[in-house]
C-alpha cells in the first residue's frame, strides 16, 4: 500500500515539475515575442526613433490607451542623467487613465547618447541644454501625427527636465496645454529659466516635489509663474521627482484628475461688444455684425449656431437651431465665476435653462451650483425670448446681467458654455462638445469681453 502511494506521488511530482518547465519556456517565448519589433508594431507599446530638428537621433517608447477615446498626449522628459525609464511607474496609471504616453530619451539621456554622425552628446552649457527643448518639439510632432490634437498635450518634467518643459513651453504659443514639472531645481544650469517663468503665458502647470523640497523650491517657482492655474501639491512623500510615483497614491489620483480637466478645458474665446441687437426671440443675421458665432454639433452632424456678444453690462445670447420645435426644446447656458474649474459645481457655477413652451415647468430656470449638483434659485437677471413659428427652425435669444453672476468682474476669470436640446428626450449636445458639461464643469470654455 505504501509503495504505490509513493509510486502515485512520484508521478505527481514529475508531471507538475514538466508542467512548470513548459510553462516556464512558455513564459520566456512570450517575453521575447513582447520584446521584438513587430510585436512592438502592432502592440500598444512601441519603440520609436525621432529626429530633432536639427537633426539629432531620439529613441522613445510610445504607449496608447487601451481606451475607446484618447483623453490626450503626454510627453516624458526624465532629469538629468535619467532615461524614459525611469518614468515607468507613471506610464501605466497614464495609459490607463486614457492618456497616449511617449516618455523620451531626450540627447545625451538612454539610448540617444549619440549625435547623427556618431559622436557623444555632451551637455555642459546653457546652449547644448537649450538644444533638449527642440527634443520635446520632436516628442509632440510625434503625438500629433498618431491624431493626439495640438491643444491636448501635457509635458511632464522631472528635475533639470522641468526647466527644459518651461523652456519649451515659452517658445510654442500653442502647446503644451499643461506642464507638471516634478521637482524642479533651484540651479537652472543657465536656462534663465526663472525669467521664463515671469514672462511664461498663462497655462497650467501643475509643481511638486519631495517633502523638503515644497517651501525651498516648488514654491518659489510657483511664486515666479505668478498666475492662479499654477498650482502646487504637496508629494506626502520624502521622495522627489520620478521617485514619488508608487509611493503616494492620493498625489497620483490629484495629478490624473488635475490633467484630465486641465486637458479638457477649451482654448479661450473673446465675446466682443455688439450695438445691434433686438431682443425679440428672432437672431437676425444682421443683428451682432462683429458678434462671436459657435458652432453646437448635434447628432448626426446637425448643427445649431450660437450668436455671444455683450453690450451695457449684458451677455447677449442668440440660438438659431435648425430643427422642428417641440415641447422638450430648451436651450441652457452655463456661467462661472471660477477661474479654474471647480471639482464639483458650487456657488460661483450657474446654470440658466429656457424652455419656452413646456408646460410642466417655468420657461426660465436659473440653477446654481451645489456639492448635490445644481439646485434651482429665484431667477434674476435674466430675459428670454423665442420665436418658435418657423416648421423648421426655431431662435431664442437670452439676455444675462453679467453683475448678477460676476459681481467681481469677468476679468478674475470666467467660463461659459451652451447647450442645446434637439428634438428627441435626451438629445443634448454642447459648447464645447462634451458630455460632461452639465454635470461636471470643468469643460467650460474661458471667456474674455473685448
Amino acid at each position: 500500500m505504501m509503495a504505490s502511494l509513493s509510486r502515485l506521488w512520484l508521478q505527481k511530482l514529475l508531471t507538475a515539475t514538466r508542467e512548470r518547465v513548459a510553462f516556464g519556456i512558455a513564459i520566456t517565448a512570450v517575453a521575447m515575442l513582447i520584446a521584438s519589433p513587430s510585436f512592438a508594431q502592432i502592440g500598444k507599446v512601441a519603440k520609436v526613433a525621432l529626429v530633432a530638428a536639427d537633426g539629432q537621433p531620439l529613441v522613445g517608447t510610445f504607449t496608447k490607451s487601451g481606451l475607446d477615446t484618447t483623453k490626450g498626449g503626454v510627453v516624458l522628459v526624465p532629469s538629468i542623467g535619467g532615461s524614459r525609464y525611469s518614468f515607468e511607474l507613471a506610464v501605466p496609471k497614464l495609459v490607463k487613465s486614457g492618456f497616449a504616453v511617449l516618455a523620451v530619451d531626450p540627447r545625451g539621456h538612454g539610448d540617444s547618447m549619440k549625435a547623427a554622425d556618431g559622436s557623444p552628446v555632451i551637455l555642459n552649457s546653457p546652449q547644448s541644454w537649450a538644444g533638449v527643448t527642440a527634443d520635446v518639439e520632436a516628442a509632440c510632432e510625434y503625438l500629433v501625427k498618431q491624431g493626439i490634437p495640438m491643444s491636448r498635450l501635457a509635458v511632464f518634467g522631472a528635475g533639470t527636465g522641468a526647466l527644459v518643459a518651461l523652456s519649451h513651453a515659452s517658445s510654442h504659443p500653442d502647446h503644451p496645454k499643461a506642464l507638471v514639472l516634478l521637482s524642479p531645481p533651484a540651479d537652472d544650469r543657465g536656462l534663465g529659466a526663472v525669467s521664463i517663468a515671469k514672462g511664461l503665458r498663462k497655462m497650467a502647470v501643475f509643481l511638486t516635489g519631495a517633502t523638503d523640497e515644497m517651501e525651498r523650491v516648488v514654491i518659489p517657482w510657483r511664486d515666479a509663474l505668478g498666475h492662479d492655474l499654477a498650482i502646487t501639491h504637496p508629494a506626502v512623500s520624502a521622495a522627489g521627482g520620478t521617485g514619488i510615483f508608487g509611493k503616494a497614491p492620493t498625489f497620483e489620483t490629484a495629478l490624473l484628475e488635475w490633467l484630465e480637466s486641465s486637458l479638457s478645458v477649451p482654448d479661450p474665446i473673446v465675446v466682443k461688444a455688439c450695438s445691434t441687437i433686438l431682443l425679440d426671440g428672432d437672431v437676425r443675421p444682421t443683428e451682432g455684425a462683429n458678434a462671436l458665432i459657435l458652432d453646437i454639433i448635434g447628432a448626426a452632424g446637425s448643427k445649431a449656431t450660437a450668436r455671444v456678444s455683450h453690450r451695457d453690462g449684458r451677455l447677449e445670447i442668440g440660438f438659431d437651431i435648425p430643427e422642428r420645435y417641440v415641447r422638450q426644446n430648451e436651450v441652457t447656458i452655463f456661467l462661472d465665476a471660477n477661474a479654474v474649474a471647480p471639482r464639483l459645481p458650487d456657488a460661483r457655477s450657474f446654470r440658466i435653462s429656457f424652455s419656452p413652451k413646456n408646460s410642466a415647468r417655468k420657461p426660465i430656470v436659473v440653477s446654481v451650483g451645489t456639492p448635490r449638483g445644481f439646485e434651482d434659485v429665484t431667477e434674476m437677471g435674466v430675459v428670454a425670448y423665442a420665436h418658435i413659428e418657423d416648421p423648421k427652425r426655431w431662435t431664442a435669444e437670452v439676455s444675462v446681467d453679467l453683475k448678477r453672476f460676476f459681481p467681481d468682474g469677468v476679468a478674475k476669470g470666467a467660463r461659459l458654455g451652451l447647450g442645446v436640446s434637439g428634438q428627441k428626450t435626451g438629445d443634448r449636445h454642447y459648447y464645447p462638445d462634451h458630455p460632461a458639461v452639465s454635470q461636471v464643469p470643468k469643460t467650460w470654455a474661458p471667456f474674455t469681453l473685448k
